[in-house]
């Protein structure tokens, strides 16, 4: 809750930072209002999917965090009795499973750009082949065409030898 030191435990600076969250996560309102993502929308997803499974009103409240008017029900509470019967009932009716697709086109671009990172990368000793006016250095796997370095021209000036360089 950065930028919000004051006032973080608002409940408006809650939802602002639970809505950040859930479009980081990839759950985008729709324009249309017709998909909403909120705190409340999981609870009740958590809570259908529970009755579905046949979980005790009980026990899917305490799941949810829901209050009841004299809240008696969030008083007594017994975990182990909740789990167990979560281990029952909801354990294989509960999991989610999303079937995810493969598009080819996007395989055929994520293996042309594996075989162009490999083909960057540096070979541990570069190969080195001297060649008239310069050497030939092959630096990377799969590398084709090696680079091209111009040997050094000797300095052939009038300045003595003797001569103090850092002058």
């Amino acid at each position: 809750m950065i930028g919000y030191p004051k006032y973080h435990l608002r409940m408006q600076i809650v939802e602002i930072e639970m809505k950040r969250l859930y479009q980081e996560a990839g759950c985008k309102d729709r324009e249309d209002g017709s998909a909403i993502y909120s705190s409340g929308s999981f609870r009740r997803v958590a809570d259908s999917n529970l009755s579905r499974c046949g979980f005790d009103r009980k026990f899917i409240d305490l799941t949810i965090g829901h209050v009841a008017g004299l809240g008696a029900n969030i008083h007594y509470k017994d975990w182990p009795a909740v789990e167990q019967q979560w281990r029952e009932r909801c354990l294989s009716g509960m999991t989610i499973d999303k079937k995810i697709e493969w598009n080819a086109s996007e395989s055929a671009k994520v293996k042309e750009l594996e075989a162009r990172i490999q083909s960057l990368e540096a070979i541990e000793k570069p190969t080195v082949r001297r060649i008239e006016g310069g050497y030939l250095i092959w630096t990377r796997k799969g590398q084709k065409v090696p680079d091209f370095v111009p040997q050094r021209l000797e300095d052939k000036s009038d300045k003595s030898k003797t001569e103090d360089p850092k002058k």
